[in-house]
């Protein structure tokens, strides 16, 4: 009897990524770092997997599902903003390598200087950009880092531009910039309340994965890492404790981490937590990949071994989680869909001329298991 053909979940799990980023790969879509390239392409050829072709293509698809009746083309605006400093990081021959974190330019937010930052936004960026490609539209995409700049303001809102895509973090004066903008907006993993229309992810169901596996590897002290600083990090900050009831098992205050988000701050204040005290955790849930490589930038320098001592969760799955030692197990987002769903519905309210809708979309997420995770310690 012949060997039953690969799946494209046994290629992911042979490749240590998500489904989405084999596809990727295959598709030779989105952004994929050399080094997972080359590990899928291996996994691809060490199992055989032939992925299957149909004549329809997954554009095909949503261009039937739904018809583009509209043969002019429109101009759209794209800003990336971040106002808070950056670490300067990269990941230079498979290697990261951390510089100290400073205030942010527009030039910054896509230089190489800040490869893990700005990669989680590049990811976004693309499927924004392919996706407004294919509907045959045109944008201008602009780096800001203070959204009430006249600059900006005047500029989303000249006749010519038909909508508004805004990426990046939040802002306190985002209010203002949405009573300012008289065009439609859709926000991009900037959850607000208010009449523009948010993608994100599900921020719960991520940390419920991340849980659910620690716990089925029998882990029950577990700490937590990211401050609860906007809404997306309240969310996952919340499903943590909402779990860790569930479960039955105590918030131990000491193991919690919620200081500022650099790998450098996360690193000093962890390794309190690792060094001081008999009983320390042997999980940690992080609320970025950023945190997680913090903790385990902690463990390695108080000689803790990673995962046969502590386990690592990190959350968003950028490039560079797969390339720290060891890769980080983390929640896959999906970046580059959430960056076309935003221009479909910026899309959609364009045309019928609606801009007060106000609705949150999540995209759902995936876990990704590496090697920073084992059974717990006996």
């Amino acid at each position: 009897m012949g060997q039953s053909p690969s799946t494209l979940a046994q290629v992911s799990a042979r490749a240590g990524c998500s489904a989405a980023t084999v596809s990727r790969v295959l598709n030779n879509s989105g952004t994929v770092s050399p080094a997972v390239r080359q590990n899928v392409l291996k996994a691809v050829k060490e199992s055989g997997y032939k992925p299957r072709r149909t004549q329809r293509t997954v554009r095909d698809l949503v261009s039937a599902t739904h018809p583009r009746t509209k043969t002019t083309e429109s101009r759209f605006e794209v800003i990336l903003h971040r106002h808070s400093p950056m670490e300067q990081i990269s990941t230079n021959d498979g290697t990261m390598h951390l510089g100290p974190s400073s205030e942010v330019t527009g030039r910054d937010l896509i230089s190489q200087t800040y490869s893990l930052a700005s990669d989680f936004y590049m990811q976004i960026l693309n499927g924004v950009m392919d996706e407004l490609a294919f509907a045959s539209n045109r944008a201008m995409v602009q780096a800001s880092v203070d959204l009430m700049d006249p600059q900006i303001i005047k500029s989303v809102n000249r006749s010519e531009i038909s909508g508004v895509i805004l990426v990046g973090e939040y802002s306190p004066s985002l209010p203002d910039f949405l009573e300012q903008c008289h065009k439609p907006v859709v926000l991009v993993d900037i959850i607000h309340t208010g009449r523009a229309d948010v993608v994100t992810t599900d921020n719960l169901a991520g940390i419920e994965l991340a849980m659910d596996h620690l716990l089925e590897l029998g882990h029950q002290k577990i700490g937590y890492v990211g401050a609860p600083r906007n809404r997306s990090f309240q969310e996952r900050w919340a499903t943590w404790q909402w779990k860790m009831a569930s479960a039955g098992l105590a918030v131990n205050s000491q193991w919690v981490y919620h200081g500022p988000e650099s790998i450098h701050d996360t690193v000093e204040d962890v390794k309190k937590i690792l060094a001081g005290e008999p009983q320390r955790p042997t999980a940690m849930v992080c609320a970025t990949d950023c945190g997680a490589m913090g903790v385990v930038r902690a463990a390695e320098q108080c000689g803790i071994s990673i995962p046969d001592q502590l386990s690592v969760v990190g959350f968003d799955d950028t490039s560079a989680s797969a390339l720290v030692t060891p890769p980080l197990t983390t929640v896959h987002v999906p970046l580059r869909e959430m960056g076309q769903r935003a221009v479909r519905q910026l899309l959609v309210n364009v045309s019928y001329e609606s801009n007060l809708s106000g609705s949150i979309i999540r995209m759902s997420p995936e876990l990704v298991v590496r090697q920073s995770t084992a059974r717990c310690p006996s």
